[in-house]
């Protein structure tokens, strides 16, 4: 069984539908302004979920890693679970976006309408000069920090919240982040191993660190929410860093030539979120 079979395995036993929630009691009363603001705004950005998968179209040679490819096809599935019950629970609640946040205080359906309409995938190739995001191993990096910080900012935003609903909601995609950041970071390793030219895949590696930004910065619209309002604290920045530093270890040199990279540094403050 290969490390697809297993995590979809692993999926059909742990997995959860958007039905498993119960949409008929939702504690309205206990969900703040602050709580909306956030599931607009995350609704907002797991809606570029067809962006996202087509940012792996464009990696070179994954037409030759199926099981890779097979597991692409299967997070996209799921981050679609995130966004559609982000966005029933945004629309139940008639959330209206906030002008600090966007171009203009509208509700989801506008937001959704930028989203739809960008051309995230070449701009999230430009962001890496090198265009390491177009590798495996760029990409697969790139995708593990964004999985990584995605699940933290949801763990966070659970703490904050006094509402049972949105904290069951949360509880699910946060979970289902930290898998997918699991399965992305020993990805790297084993590509690695699999290389034909590990000097290069490196190379990818340590750029696609230090280029990292989360997709609502690589959006060419306004999504100023993730920046407007710090929810990770610095130990989970701190967190996220250690972890990334444990995904690397196992070649000593990218981790040193990071950690003396200024870049790399201040990546905390790149983080926010995404799928």
């Amino acid at each position: 069984m290969n490390e697809f079979e297993k995590y979809y395995e692993m999926s059909e036993k742990t997995g959860w539908r958007v039905n498993d929630l119960n949409w008929d009691k939702i504690d309205k009363q206990n969900i703040s302004d602050f709580d909306k603001q956030i599931i607009l705004a995350t609704s907002v950005i797991e809606h570029g979920v067809p962006h996202y998968t087509e940012t792996w179209t464009k990696v070179r040679g994954i037409e030759k890693e199926w099981e890779l490819w097979q597991f692409v096809t299967l997070w996209a599935g799921e981050e679609h679970r995130h966004s559609f019950a982000l966005k029933k629970l945004a629309d139940i609640l008639d959330i209206q976006g906030n002008e600090k946040y966007y171009d203009k205080a509208e509700k989801g359906e506008y937001y959704y309408d930028q989203i739809s309409k960008s051309h995230f995938s070449d701009l999230q190739k430009e962001s890496c000069v090198s265009d390491c995001y177009s590798s495996i191993g760029g990409m697969l990096t790139y995708t593990a920090i964004q999985e990584l910080v995605t699940a933290k900012f949801y763990q966070t935003a659970i703490k904050k919240t006094k509402s049972k609903f949105v904290t069951e909601l949360l509880s699910y995609i946060s979970k289902d982040e930290f898998k997918h950041h699991a399965f992305y970071a020993q990805a790297i390793k084993r590509y690695y191993e699999k290389s034909d030219n590990k000097e290069q895949y490196l190379e990818d590696v340590y750029n696609a660190s230090v280029h990292f930004n989360m997709p609502h910065m690589i959006y060419d619209k306004k999504f100023d929410f993730f920046e407007e309002e710090v929810i990770l604290t610095k130990m989970d920045q701190l967190e996220i860093k250690l972890r990334m530093g444990k995904v690397l270890a196992f070649n000593k040199s990218i981790v040193k030539k990071l950690l003396t990279n200024k870049s790399y540094s201040d990546v905390s403050d790149k983080v926010a979120l995404a799928s």
